[in-house]
């Protein structure tokens, strides 16, 4: 009878434990931008260990006001496990799958890609050392028929602001604590 909690004991120490996935869900939570002025909080920030893979969180904000081209924007860090395959990147990437040409540039002194915000939606990619990685998707407003895919300039401004709301000191330094 003296040995009922123990089962329960076990099971709260190996769940702790489990979570060691290349750094702590609130940690990467915690550096997701805060809306913009004109924007809302769509989705509060979300973190999640993906299995075998690492850890994710994102967020997600829709504009205030009415917008002909954009529809929402998703802020979402990843920081890959301790050995984890090349799969990782695409089990923990919530990037739409679809296809786009993409240009490369640095970001904060870090490699980067971009999609031509050409069409559909506009995505940006910072990579932060080997395991982590910041995605930013402009979600573009299905145009009215007969019109373009909205504009270009506007999608690529709006993934530049998010960007610019990111702490790269403190994403930096999170980067060399691994």
């Amino acid at each position: 009878m003296k040995y009922r909690w123990l089962p329960m004991l076990v099971c709260i120490s190996l769940s702790i434990g489990c979570n060691k996935s290349g750094g702590s869900n609130s940690e990467l939570a915690g550096l997701l931008p805060k809306a913009p002025e004109g924007w809302k909080v769509e989705q509060s920030p979300t973190s999640e260990a993906v299995s075998g893979a690492g850890n994710r969180a994102w967020t997600s904000f829709k504009p205030k006001g009415a917008s002909e081209v954009v529809s929402k924007v998703e802020v979402t860090l990843i920081r890959h496990a301790d050995g984890a395959g090349k799969d990782a990147s695409a089990k923990l990437s919530r990037v739409p799958q679809m296809s786009m040409f993409m240009e490369d540039l640095t970001i904060q002194d870090l490699p980067a890609k971009q999609s031509l915000p050409l069409g559909g939606h506009h995505v940006i990619l910072v990579y932060v050392g080997n395991t982590m990685r910041l995605e930013v998707v402009v979600f573009a407003r299905k145009p009215p028929e007969g019109k373009e895919s909205g504009d270009v300039d506007v999608k690529s401004k709006t993934g530049d602001l998010f960007v610019s709301q990111i702490d790269w000191a403190r994403l930096k330094a999170m980067k060399s604590d691994k």
